[in-house]
C-alpha cells in the first residue's frame, strides 16, 4: 500500500524531489502532532 501511495504521488507531482515525497507519505501515516513538527522543519529549510 505504501508502494501505491508514492507511484500516486509521482504521478501527481513532479519527479523533482523524491525524498520530499516520501517525507509526505510518512506524515500521511503519523499523527497530526508529527505533521506539524515535519511542516515547521519544512518551513525553516525554506
Amino acid at each position: 500500500m505504501q508502494q501505491e501511495l508514492r507511484e500516486q504521488r509521482e504521478q501527481q507531482e513532479p519527479r523533482e524531489q523524491p525524498e520530499q515525497q516520501v517525507q509526505q507519505v510518512r506524515q500521511e501515516q503519523r499523527g497530526p502532532q508529527e505533521l506539524q513538527v515535519q511542516q515547521a522543519q519544512r518551513e525553516r529549510q525554506g
